[in-house]
């Protein structure tokens, strides 16, 4: 049974799964991420002979016990990050624009006396979105037959970035040291 705890976190989160160890598998990194409370953790463990991915469950009443599925090595092509594209991003701070533009020309009919703040935070939220989806990248496990993706979080300052690359580039260190193919698109 793994058993990750996290102690970087608000919270201690135990992380069980149905998988043991196969005999001779040496375990090379777990990972438990989680930036904030609010987004759920991503666990991660590679060993010597096969990725753990956790296995999410559509419907769960404890959110702290998290299935693993087991990847052999033999059937993982390659491990890559992917550089996601800010075409999403950009049209919800278009839509932000638009909307807080909207809001102040209606703030300020003749007839209307209300004055508010929310329109500008509207126009400055759009203008601001384009920025966190400024080389944002996704991990992904490609099998002979799935592909497992993983999208960190969007954030807006520094040290989250950079605390996303450095989680990245030991995941592939590690499965560099594991004998995987790491491919960086």
């Amino acid at each position: 049974m793994l058993v990750f705890f996290c102690p970087e976190a608000r919270y201690h989160v135990a992380v069980k799964s149905k998988q043991e160890l196969m005999p001779g598998e040496d375990l090379l990194l777990r990972v438990t991420f989680q930036l904030t409370y609010k987004i759920p953790p991503f666990h991660l463990a590679i060993s010597n002979q096969a990725v753990y991915w956790h296995d999410l469950k559509f419907f769960t009443l404890n959110r702290a016990v998290v299935d693993f599925k087991r990847l052999e090595n033999r059937k993982i092509t390659e491990v890559r990050t992917r550089r996601l594209p800010p075409y999403g991003v950009w049209a919800f701070a278009a839509f932000l624009i638009v909307i807080g533009v909207v809001m102040v020309r209606l703030m300020y009919l003749p007839d209307q006396h209300n004055i508010s703040g929310w329109p500008f935070a509207f126009i400055i939220g759009g203008l601001v979105a384009p920025f966190t989806a400024k080389g944002r990248t996704a991990l992904e496990v490609v099998t002979d037959d799935k592909t497992y993706r993983w999208q960190p979080p969007l954030v807006v300052d520094e040290a989250s970035r950079q605390e996303i690359k450095d989680l990245f580039q030991s995941i592939l260190q590690s499965c560099e040291k594991s004998g995987l193919r790491v491919v960086q698109i």
